[in-house]
């Protein structure tokens, strides 16, 4: 998990050395000028989405790791049963259903 942690936060530090040269070559392989604001849309595409995916993959192994995902996991329903108890699912096998359609 460490080296995963590890390589992620290299990637977002190298991404600061290469993001210019990156969305250059994206804008001028579309024919793009220099400068044009249409190169936005390469910032968004590249960088920022590279970035965006490596917090949300640091976020989710750093959750792994201290186990903090379990603290969401409701352990009871309201009416103080295990989430998905047996019973439901008994009840379901017995049920029929009608759907009438109009037009």
């Amino acid at each position: 998990m460490n080296r995963r942690l590890a390589l992620l936060r290299q990637i977002k530090d190298a991404l600061a050395g290469i993001a210019q040269a990156w969305v250059a070559a994206a804008a001028a392989a579309k024919g793009l000028p220099a400068g044009d604001p249409l190169a936005g849309e390469e910032w968004l595409a590249g960088p920022c989405a590279l970035m965006v995916g490596c917090n949300g993959l640091i976020a989710t192994l750093e959750q792994l790791e201290e186990k903090t995902f379990l603290r969401r996991i409701p352990l009871r329903t309201l009416g103080g049963r295990p989430p998905g108890a047996a019973g439901g699912a008994r009840h379901a096998l017995g049920s029929a259903a009608s759907v009438w359609c109009s037009r």
